[in-house]
């Protein structure tokens, strides 16, 4: 598909520039929007320069040129004074309120009395005023002008003539060239990082295979049950880490006593027993999963403060923890350790999270 380009100005005094613009876009094999050679779809019965606007919308780049005419007025459009604004005036909103990106040139004469109508605004805004400008037959150029410098990002350049703007156009498109290939190279480089963690991955696999086999070859050789329980501690391990970087217990603190904390602990793993076979498990993108998951807690006298919004992937892992009394026991006599404990108080708790959980549109 050919990058769409509007050209918007006034007509008949810029049309030379027009004409220039259309032959330069097509050189690069680009699509110009020619309103004069019927490259935009009028509705019957619907005024002319709203199909302008409609094409706008639809173009992957804008080219505005202010000359020293306003234009003529659009149709059903005025600004905030109650006066008409023209129709490139609406384009040029259109282009803006849609995202359309906008390179805008200004003829030099038009610029430098721009300037002088800056010092000047409000006397020259004055219709009791009486002063003729040179470059322009109308004051709301300059009101347009100051509009469009008022908008962060657009670059605007005054030109004296059409090979200006075309330099200008052929360094700008190159630049962008050139940034898409350094896109392009960064994705590459992107994949390469990915395809190097899932060999990592795909290697600690093969590695814990090996280990694994090894491991039964050693502790079965007195039939011991030594290599059950390594597993079954690798996995209380696991759960230690996901529940306690997921979840913020309500009055847990640094200070408690072993005792405090085993019980508060232990209220928390029973609960989480018997939460497997309830409705809460459900995505904590959405804010009645996250009120009801808090509501069943503090009934459950575990009350919790905060609560990863990824904590819920985690069920089946955590389930087959907490339905075994043996592994169960293990997990809260770990939980209770500084290393895991640290991290379920509300003050440890990492920031960005309690803020993900507090304000998420859930």
């Amino acid at each position: 598909m050919k990058p769409r380009i509007f050209v918007s100005s006034t007509f008949y005094d810029l049309k030379p520039i027009r004409e220039d613009l259309y032959h330069f876009i097509r050189q690069y094999n680009y699509e110009p929007i020619e309103s004069e050679a019927g490259d935009i779809g009028y509705v019957p019965g619907q005024n002319l320069d709203k199909s302008c606007y409609t094409a706008m919308k639809d173009c992957d780049m804008a080219i505005l040129i202010i000359g020293g005419r306003y234009g003529s007025a659009a149709s059903d459009e005025t600004d905030e004074d109650g006066d008409y604004i023209s129709v490139t005036h609406k384009e040029f909103r259109t282009a803006v309120e849609n995202g359309v990106p906008v390179y805008a040139f200004i003829e030099q004469a038009v610029n430098t009395e721009y300037e002088l109508y800056k010092l000047n605004k409000e006397r020259f805004n004055d219709p009791a005023f009486e002063f003729e400008f040179n470059s322009v037959d109308n004051r709301k150029v300059f009101k347009f002008i100051s509009e469009l410098r008022g908008i962060v990002g657009i670059p605007i350049f005054a030109f004296s003539k059409t090979q200006d703007i075309k330099d200008y156009l052929s360094i700008q498109w190159a630049d962008m060239f050139k940034k898409y290939l350094q896109i392009l190279k960064e994705k590459k480089a992107d994949e390469k990082i990915k395809n190097s963690v899932e060999d990592m991955n795909i290697l600690v696999q093969k590695m814990n295979l090996m280990l694994d086999s090894v491991g039964k070859k050693i502790l079965s050789a007195d039939n011991s049950k030594e290599y059950k329980n390594v597993i079954e501690m690798q996995n209380v391990v696991s759960a230690c880490q996901k529940i306690s970087r997921g979840i913020n217990l309500e009055y847990a603190s640094l200070e408690d006593s072993y005792a405090e904390r085993k019980n508060l602990v232990g209220k928390f793993v029973d609960a989480l027993d018997e939460s497997m076979s309830e409705d809460i498990w459900g995505s904590l993108s959405d804010k009645k999963n996250v009120d009801k998951f808090f509501e069943y807690f503090k009934s459950k006298d575990a009350g919790i403060a905060i609560i990863s919004l990824g904590f819920t992937k985690d069920k089946e892992d955590i389930q087959d923890i907490v339905k075994n009394p043996k592994t169960k026991e293990l997990l809260i006599n770990e939980l209770v350790k500084d290393k895991y404990y640290a991290f379920m108080v509300e003050e440890d708790f990492d920031k960005d999270m309690k803020e993900e959980t507090n304000n998420a549109d859930i």
